[in-house]
């Protein structure tokens, strides 16, 4: 800490906001006098431009992996991912100290592009369209159990599924999700949206998604090479995991 002519201290988040740089800045500057700073211990981050984002944090020397932007926020969330991954303490920050040095970080953020096929969503995204490639002209092939297709209707050029089958479908390729982002998804990116249709004088709930969307998709008809899947599929993994444990608490 410094003085000023008060007798109050200032710490190093109010002098860097005073002067208006980083704090690490202002923390290389204080060390040639032999004053350490705690944030001094957090000297890089990057993004990771995947839907969602996810992050990494140097801490000393270890990269801390954090799949969730809001942890990123939390310095009580941080210490924990500091002991778990670097066995020790982490230092006392106070919140608006913390909130200063993710400032100063943010401000030399390293953003690293990912193939979008090797995102959360482009994952999803992918089975989806393999989903609909399995075009059926009979209209009874969507009320069979587990159905692996969708029905074309050639009048409206849409074709039309059972969520419940494409739900079946993300389970057997072991990708966990929480449903309303998904359907959300699927809203967003294809124009799928739920509706009715009559299969032996019967009403059954289904989804309809304009099979022009879907052929023209960015995901469609992509040359996905091992490497660019294999990019970021461990952090990946564990978001999609965290997602569904975090539905499943919902209830």
């Amino acid at each position: 800490n410094a003085k000023n002519s008060k007798g109050n201290k200032l710490g190093m988040p109010t002098i860097a906001e005073i002067v208006g740089c980083s704090v690490q800045t202002i923390a290389k500057l204080f060390s040639w006098i032999g004053v350490a700073d705690s944030g001094s211990c957090f000297t890089a981050l990057k993004c990771y431009t995947t839907d969602p984002k996810y992050w990494q944090l140097k801490y000393k020397d270890t990269w801390i992996t954090i799949m969730d932007s809001s942890i990123l926020l939390s310095y009580s969330k941080i210490s924990i991912l500091i002991l778990e991954n670097c066995y020790e303490v982490a230092p006392v920050i106070t919140p608006k100290g913390w909130k200063e040095i993710v400032r100063g970080l943010l401000q030399n953020v390293q953003k690293i592009d990912t193939p979008y096929e090797a995102s959360y969503y482009g994952n999803i995204g992918i089975v989806f369209i393999n989903y609909c490639s399995r075009e059926s002209e009979n209209k009874f092939s969507i009320t069979e159990q587990y159905s692996n297709g969708v029905w074309r209707n050639e009048e409206d050029k849409h074709l039309y599924f059972r969520l419940e089958h494409f739900i079946h479908r993300l389970k057997y390729k072991q990708l966990s999700f929480e449903m309303r982002k998904m359907t959300h998804f699927l809203r967003e990116e294809f124009g799928a949206v739920p509706t009715k249709i009559t299969v032996a004088k019967k009403e059954v709930r289904v989804w309809k998604v304009s099979e022009e969307n879907v052929h023209n998709h960015q995901l469609n008809n992509m040359d996905i090479s091992k490497e660019a899947s294999k990019i970021g599929f461990d952090t990946i993994r564990e978001h999609m995991d965290e997602q569904y444990k975090k539905s499943k608490n919902v209830f």
